[in-house]
């Protein structure tokens, strides 16, 4: 569908390659905008594996704080032996 809109912007002019770039546009708002596809995905993916380092990250330090807690539990329950 994008694709289509894209095509259908571009047949009307709406739309001016930039120099020194090709998969580079300029619309009429002077926006740049990137037609490479693949690139577009690279980002996509990159994206969500830093998402899901950051939820990973998140995770670690969950556990990390919930054994710190257990620890103290068990010294002291020790303590009272």
């Amino acid at each position: 569908m994008f694709s289509i809109i894209i095509s259908e912007f571009w047949s009307r002019g709406h739309m001016n390659k930039v120099q020194g770039h090709t998969d580079y546009h300029r619309d009429d708002t002077g926006a740049i905008i990137n037609h490479d596809k693949s690139s577009f995905e690279a980002y996509k993916k990159q994206k969500a594996m830093a998402e899901r380092n950051l939820s990973y990250d998140r995770e670690i330090a969950d556990l990390k704080r919930d054994v710190a807690d257990i620890k103290g539990l068990l010294k002291e329950l020790i303590s009272k032996l």
